[in-house]
């Protein structure tokens, strides 16, 4: 018998969880890694291309288990849309050395500033330029500009490939959708059939749009986004993060992956002279609170003992714990998680793969500056 939608999707979210938990391994590995050589430096190169490439086919997946693409999640902060396509082109310069093909690329040397979400706006750039990639000939060219027009921060993705015909112009940014001419066929590589719709969600998510423009098989295809831009006291007041470290937290990490255990105290040392501990449980966590008071819980929600909810409730019930934060790093990505998680009194929710840049955002985000003779944390409001 045939699983029903719903236990597809489930079946999909578990999935989705279970590959988080190594591909933060990998991601925290990659991110330890020396760059002290160029070989080893093109090494993590490559390790980190791929691990993201496969974080980005898991968020597919956690995509199409929520069923309705219009539940998709957007964090949006101010960012420099130069930079995310700087960074989304390098990721994908292997795509296009591999086909032989021309990206030519003219942005905007004025900054345009954007409140978005910088994984999403990368997702979405990727997903179009890897469409432009597929569906073009080796040897052939793509247009990528970047520019304000009448006001709003632009983005064109032209390429002079198979083109969309007009049937299937009028569906492409369909969930699921697939073009069905036979040109389109030839070209297809297995793709899940979403990254339109998600590009299509992810614009409007930012209260922008996307549109598809083609005169036909066989004559290209243009796909241009527009996005509202911010203004300039806006991201004038942006800090500089990437070096950052904060003064020295006292962190307590609970997750029972042996790998996580080593892995996220180096990575905490990224930020910092913080001095952590790890705990691989419930039962454990508990000991360790007796004697350690920490600023910042990082916790994983599937323990063995106990859920990661069930413990924070017990934590935010002790006297000396009504200051400390506390973070769920985990592999379930849903909405109930994330609302049981508040009312337990976990502070912020992150999905993994865990890197230095969630970290770092973790900490500025609650604000850590370490020990005061009033509180753990100094100058942290209530969330």
């Amino acid at each position: 018998m045939e699983p029903s939608p719903d236990e597809l999707r489930r079946a999909i979210a578990v999935l989705a969880h279970e590959l988080r938990n190594p591909l933060s391994v990998f991601r925290a590995g990659v991110d330890l890694l020396s760059t002290e050589d160029s070989q080893q430096a093109q090494i993590k190169e490559v390790l980190l291309r791929q691990t993201m490439q496969m974080t980005r086919l898991v968020e597919d997946l956690s995509d199409i288990s929520r069923a309705e693409l219009n539940k998709l999640r957007i964090e949006r902060r101010p960012l420099r849309l130069q930079e995310v396509v700087e960074e989304t082109v390098d990721g994908l310069q292997h795509v296009l050395a591999r086909r032989r093909q021309r990206l030519e690329m003219q942005v905007s040397t004025e900054p345009i500033w954007i409140s978005g979400d910088r994984v999403r706006i990368g997702q979405m750039l990727s997903n179009l330029l890897s469409n432009a990639s597929k569906y073009s000939k080796a040897d052939s060219q793509i247009d990528l500009r970047v520019e304000i027009d009448r006001g709003r921060a632009c983005l064109r993705v032209r390429d002079f490939g198979i083109g969309i015909a007009e049937d299937d112009l009028a569906r492409i940014f369909d969930f699921l959708s697939q073009c069905e001419s036979r040109e389109a066929i030839e070209h297809c590589e297995g793709g899940l059939g979403i990254g339109l719709a998600l590009a299509r969600q992810i614009a409007g998510g930012h209260d922008g749009s996307i549109t598809a423009h083609s005169e036909g098989l066989g004559k290209g295809s243009e796909f241009q986004v527009r996005l509202p831009t911010i203004s300039r006291d806006a991201w004038e007041s942006i800090p500089e993060l990437d070096n950052r470290t904060f003064t020295p937290c006292r962190v307590l990490v609970v997750d029972d992956n042996r790998s996580s255990q080593l892995l996220l105290p180096a990575l905490i040392g990224r930020l910092g002279d913080h001095e952590v501990e790890v705990a691989a449980s419930g039962e454990e966590t508990l000991e360790v609170l007796a004697a350690f008071t920490p600023d910042l819980i990082l916790l994983d929600l599937g323990l063995p003992d106990m859920s990661g909810i069930e413990l924070a409730r017990i934590v935010r019930g002790m006297e000396l714990m009504t200051e400390t934060r506390i973070v769920a790093l985990t592999g379930f990505d849903n909405e109930d998680f994330r609302e049981l998680a508040a009312k337990a009194g976990i502070d912020a929710y992150r999905v993994k793969p865990v890197s230095v840049e969630m970290l770092r955002s973790v900490f500025e985000e609650l604000n850590l500056r370490g020990p005061t003779s009033d509180s753990p944390i100094a100058g942290v409001s209530s969330s």
